[in-house]
């Protein structure tokens, strides 16, 4: 407007200093895939991504992309454990951050069933499904189990077996009172929720007849 004044206030938010936001990584399993993006704070874009001059190596197979990206095709056996390294970011002023990460690898989860897959009614059934491998719950029984669908023979009950350094029981015991056969679908989850779907088969027989002579 002529002859006229305009005054505009304008107010300048600090978009804060450079920092690496991640500090933690989720765990991972031999098998599986991993991508991760990695997080900053700042506001001098762009920004890159190496490791930090001195550390240590990512896990084989691992790589860090400019863009922050940690992945890897299969995790390998190579991976297992817990390894160490610093990631840095930098900005486009060259000004840069670091931060020191930990990606722990777990053994692949794995199941498997040693009970028969036929029983008799009237004569006691046990079978055992052991576990091993992946992150372990670290309070209570190492690995959680349910059925997805199907069903357990009637008079066949599960319950929680041995627990050694290396792998943990499910047992499914009882004595069967129904003949048929009972197809069930069995889950077992570890603490990061990796699982291992199986389907198993149980036939219970109706036993031999009594014969009078």
């Amino acid at each position: 407007v002529s002859g006229a004044s305009v005054v505009v206030n304008f107010t300048v938010q600090p978009c804060g200093s450079l920092a690496v936001q991640t500090t933690s990584l989720p765990d991972t399993i031999v098998g599986a895939s991993y991508n991760w993006q990695l997080n900053n704070s700042g506001c001098d874009a762009p920004y890159t991504w190496t490791l930090t001059p001195g550390s240590l190596a990512l896990p084989p197979g691992f790589s860090l992309s400019s863009a922050g990206l940690l992945s890897s095709g299969l995790v390998s056996n190579a991976d297992i454990g817990t390894n160490y390294f610093s990631v840095r970011v930098t900005d486009k002023q060259a000004n840069t951050a670091d931060q020191l990460l930990s990606l722990a690898v777990y053994p692949a989860l794995q199941v498997s069933y040693n009970g028969s897959g036929s029983g008799t009614v009237g004569v006691f059934y046990s079978g055992q499904m052991v576990v091993s491998g992946g992150d372990p719950f670290s309070v209570g029984f190492p690995y959680n189990a349910y059925l997805s669908s199907g069903s357990y023979p009637p008079g066949l009950n599960p319950s929680f077996g041995t627990i050694t350094s290396s792998n943990a029981a499910f047992v499914l015991s009882g004595t069967p009172t129904q003949s048929g056969t009972y197809p069930f679908v069995s889950v077992v989850a570890d603490a990061d929720g990796n699982q291992v779907t199986n389907s198993y088969s149980i036939t219970i027989s109706s036993g031999a007849a009594l014969q009078i002579a």
